[in-house]
């Protein structure tokens, strides 16, 4: 799952200090067993966009995190970067980042009983406005046209 609120966020880039946003926007997970454990690939699908392209290619260093759940309990959070590079002419692009992650399966349990929970480091401010773009009404404008004859008829 993707957790909403901790879905897009605005980060800097560590060599130019220029900002940047990312939005997940798809999860996938994939399983094998191991052993006693269960280990899952994690796929994450990600939006990022810059404001110019640059004279070289750059890598840009995106903070999300992982957590496992089972019911109300928390298993485990793994804090991950991912690393996404952009070509001099990108400005946005879409990339998929992996991760595997072991998930800690008991004797007569299976991945139903375990919840993925996949967002953004974002700072408390922009959660604080993410929340806020949740709750605002869009502002939706009511054009009135005349119907031409053509379409009455």
């Amino acid at each position: 799952m993707i957790v909403g609120e901790l879905s897009e966020g605005t980060f800097k880039n560590n060599a130019t200090e220029s900002p940047f946003s990312a939005a997940l926007s798809n999860v996938i997970v994939k399983c094998s067993e191991e052993a006693s454990q269960e280990e899952v690939t994690l796929y994450v699908r990600m939006l990022v966009k810059r404001a110019a392209p640059s004279s070289e290619n750059q890598t840009y260093k995106i903070p999300y995190f992982v957590v496992l759940s089972k019911g109300e309990t928390l298993i485990l959070k793994e804090k991950l970067e991912a690393e996404v590079i952009f070509e001099k002419t990108q400005k946005r692009i879409r990339p998929t980042i992996s991760s595997k992650i072991k998930i800690p399966l008991q004797k007569g349990e299976s991945f139903d009983d375990y919840t993925l929970y996949v967002g953004l480091q974002i700072t408390e401010e922009q959660l604080n406005q993410n929340y806020k773009k949740r709750t605002d009404t869009p502002d939706i404008k009511i054009i009135k046209r005349p119907l031409s004859l053509k379409n009455t008829l």
